[in-house]
Formats: structure tokens, C-alpha cells, sequence
């Protein structure tokens, strides 16, 4: 594991505020793994190459979303900064341009020349990759830390060469009182071990932190309460083992936006993974006490990614 500082840019020419947020006014947060703009089948045996249209297409979606939601921080994962699958479209800067949120904080976790895969045809190889998370914000940023996390120690060096890192990005937003921090996630996906790891730093991480503090993406795991948790009528993954999602469910200082009790009421309402049928969910969000929750729901937001994005709006406690 290793923690980098991560670049921050703010658009030249953007209408985005330059003051702090405003602890009296709610803000909207959203959090979503967009897939680099594939849409379906971003990797695996199914994946196919993607026309340069189909990419903006799917990019125009997602954009026109976060316009039309209001959002003031968008907590984004497997976003491309330059790579052959998405035609080098630098996706947080188109993003950013296209919504107005011109406070850009990227984290790149995965920077290789060539990666061969999928395995077979070659021609359908993903090529130059440059990868990771974003997020974009009305407010301005003023730290991004990127923590890569370990890749699977169970397979080869060849294969960690070129596996992506998951992460942990924190940063931090000023308010008119205090700082307001972020952590944005993508645990790992195929490894449970490894995906338990994970949440294990993330969890020292978030100790760490000094709140408020919202903590929000792709843990790759359903609640550990799921009715299903595999297999899955879509693939083969199952998580009936999975400790991961317990790891955060213990901590104190961390309350999930979506209890047991509301989640086991309409679990099809909730789910947000794949968009196309949706059957579980594997994106989730936690928040301290110093927030107030007003609403969260999941988006119906069609295939412009293979995940459904998760909606927040939060007051802020402080000074009470």
C-alpha cells in the first residue's frame, strides 16, 4: 500500500465557486462507477470495443445526470485520464466541463504502456491505459490523497504487473466552518481476501479522519443482510463468504445511509448493480454524525454504465 499526493486542477474559465461551502446549505452528493463510459460490459469474455461515439454518448448521459441532479461532489470511479479502449478522451475534464464542476481532483491507480486483456482476440486488447477516480466538485478542493492498495498476493507477479491498483481517495472541501473530507472507494472486485484487506485499511483510514466525513463508492460487495448473495443469474460471483461489508458495519463513528431495516423493505429498489437487471447492490455510502441525511435513493439511470449511481443530500450538524 501506498499513499501519493494527487493532483488538483480548477477549470480555467469555469463558473464554479471559489468560496467555501456553506454549512446552512444542503449539498448534494453522488457517487458512481461510470465504467470509463463502456456502458455494458466494460471487461470479461463479453466485452467488446467501443465506437469513440458510443463512449461521448454514454459520457453525455452520465453529464446530463449530474446536471440535471444538482449535484455539488461527484465521487466517480474507473474514469479514464487517456486510454486507447475510450479513444484517450480525458474523462474527468470532459466531465467537469460538460456539468460545471470545475474543481478536478484525479486519482490515477492503474498507468500501463500496454495491457493484454481481454486475453483473446488481441485486436480487442485494452492497449495504453490510464486510469483510476475522480471527483469533481463546485466547491473548491484543497487535498487529495490517493491510497493504492494491494494487489492479490494469490496470483502471479506477471499478473499483478499488469492488474489495476483498487484505492481510497480522500480529499477535503473547505466550509464556512471547518473542512469537510471525502473519501472516495474502489475495492477490489475478484479476490475476497483481498477485497477484505481492503476494507481493512480503509477502516484505519476512516479513524484517522477527523469528520465530518462522507465515505462513498464501488466496495464490490453486497450487505452482508442481502437475500442473494450468489451466484448471481448474470455471472458466477458469489459473496456468501464475504466478510468485507461487515468490517465498516462495526465501526462507531460511521452510520451507512441505508440501514438493514430500510434495505431488506425494497431490496430491488436498492440494488445498483448491473444497470441493464439490476440483483445486488455493490455500492454503498457512510456518513458521520456530524451529517444529516435528507434523502438517498439509487438512479434509474439506463447503460451508460454497468453501475447505477447513489444520490445524497446532507445538512450539515455542525455547531449543534
Amino acid at each position: 500500500m501506498s499513499t501519493i499526493q494527487g493532483p488538483i486542477e480548477t477549470l480555467t474559465g469555469s463558473t464554479t465557486s471559489i468560496h467555501p461551502l456553506p454549512i446552512t446549505q444542503p449539498l448534494r452528493v453522488l457517487s458512481w462507477n461510470i465504467g470509463w463510459g463502456c456502458g455494458m460490459g466494460s471487461d470479461g469474455n463479453v466485452y467488446q470495443p467501443r465506437s469513440r461515439a458510443t463512449i461521448e454518448a454514454n459520457l453525455q448521459s452520465i453529464a446530463r445526470t449530474i446536471k440535471i441532479q444538482n449535484a455539488d461532489v461527484v465521487l466517480l470511479q474507473e474514469v479514464d485520464f487517456g486510454s486507447r479502449r475510450s479513444h484517450d478522451i480525458e474523462q474527468a475534464k470532459w466531465l467537469a466541463e460538460a456539468t460545471d464542476l470545475g474543481h478536478i481532483a484525479r486519482a490515477v491507480t492503474w498507468d500501463r504502456a500496454y495491457v493484454p486483456y481481454p486475453y483473446w482476440p488481441p485486436q480487442h486488447h485494452f492497449g495504453r491505459i490510464l486510469s483510476g477516480g475522480a471527483v469533481l466538485s463546485r466547491f473548491p478542493i484543497t487535498k487529495n490523497e490517493v491510497t493504492l492498495l494491494p494487489k492479490p498476493e494469490s496470483k502471479s507477479w506477471l499478473y499483478r504487473y499488469f492488474y489495476l491498483h483498487r484505492f481510497f481517495q480522500k480529499i477535503e472541501v473547505p466550509m464556512t466552518q471547518g473542512v469537510a473530507s471525502f473519501i472516495n472507494v474502489h475495492l477490489e472486485a475478484f479476490f475476497p481476501e483481498n477485497r477484505q484487506l481492503h476494507a481493512e485499511l480503509l477502516k484505519k483510514e476512516i479513524e484517522a479522519t477527523r469528520a465530518p466525513l462522507l465515505v462513498a463508492g464501488d466496495f464490490n460487495a453486497p450487505p452482508s443482510y442481502a437475500k442473494l448473495r450468489g451466484p448471481f443469474p448474470d455471472n458466477s460471483d458469489d459473496y456468501r463468504t464475504d466478510k468485507s461489508f461487515d468490517v465498516l458495519a462495526k465501526m462507531g463513528s460511521l452510520s451507512t445511509i441505508l440501514s438493514q431495516e430500510d434495505y431488506l423493505m425494497n431490496e430491488a429498489a436498492n440494488w445498483t448493480f448491473p444497470s441493464n437487471k439490476p440483483n445486488r447492490r455493490l455500492d454503498h455510502a457512510y456518513v458521520t454524525k456530524e451529517w444529516n441525511l435528507m434523502e438517498t435513493r439509487v438512479l434509474a439511470t439506463g447503460e451508460a454504465s454497468d453501475h447505477l449511481p447513489l444520490l445524497m443530500t446532507l445538512t450539515a450538524r455542525l455547531g449543534k
